[in-house]
């Protein structure tokens, strides 16, 4: 017999679920303190900034995927088979359209292309709506 607590975790617009397991045997000797009343008066609060804090500084080091398309378009096998240095490949999209920059395989903002100090670079224009709605949401 166990105690299962299930937690919804959520970081921005990242969601997830842990579970505790506990054996029934670790908590009898506290048992006649818990009612189901007790089980049923946690509130959901929103953050604090001092919460928030806690938890960014926390996570400040983590490595994240941040992958950013050109274009995207389509060839058939034999072209893709044939193709060598110098060969162009054309695709639909406007050499000015903003490139879509995700993060963890999620489109969070707009770029444009350039160089920075003699290396490829983008420079983030905005803030995809509904990266900015999301992470509202998930405050809430």
């Amino acid at each position: 017999v166990v105690v299962l607590i299930s937690f919804e975790l959520i970081n921005g617009d990242v969601r997830g679920m842990m579970n505790l397991c506990i054996p029934f045997n670790s908590i009898e000797r506290i048992g006649q303190q818990l009612t189901a009343n007790s089980w049923f008066n946690f509130s959901s609060k929103p953050p604090t900034p001092e919460s928030m804090d806690r938890i960014g500084s926390q996570v400040q080091g983590s490595v994240v995927e941040l992958l950013v398309e050109l274009a995207a378009t389509r060839i058939n096998t034999r072209d893709l088979v044939g193709l060598k240095v110098g060969d162009i490949i054309t695709t639909a999209k406007d050499k000015q359209a903003p490139l879509t920059v995700t993060v963890e395989g999620r489109p969070r903002f707009h770029a444009q292309p350039g160089m920075f100090k003699g290396h490829k670079a983008i420079q983030v224009q905005e803030l995809l709506e509904s990266s900015a709605t999301a992470s509202e949401t998930d405050r809430e």
